[in-house]
């Protein structure tokens, strides 16, 4: 996580790294543990192109077409989708998915 904290200091700084952990939470997480790498948590992602979401780790890159496939391990896939950005929760407000969403700012 501390990688990617700086990755985003160095775009965006200069920022404490509490601000950055806030910032970084703020992303819509539909599983708190990937069932692939056990580390990292399971993020809606915007993929390039058609701007479709899918779901990514954080850490190992496995990806899913859902977030209600996040959860086996059997369903996953690498390198089919092409990642643009992470979502916010804020931003899922008016998506189906955002049931999934486990840090939901507002409801």
């Amino acid at each position: 996580m501390l990688h990617f904290a700086r990755l985003i200091q160095k775009k965006w700084a200069p920022l404490s790294e509490s601000t950055l952990i806030m910032t970084y939470m703020q992303f819509a997480i539909v599983n708190d543990a990937c069932p692939i790498c056990g580390q990292g948590r399971v993020l809606v992602a915007l993929e390039k192109g058609d701007h479709s979401l899918f779901v990514i780790c954080e850490d190992c890159e496995s990806e899913w077409n859902g977030p209600e496939e996040s959860h086996d391990a059997s369903k996953t896939s690498r390198d089919q989708h092409s990642f643009l950005r992470y979502l916010e929760s804020d931003e899922m407000k008016n998506h189906s998915w955002y049931a999934m969403v486990i840090n939901k700012l507002y409801d």
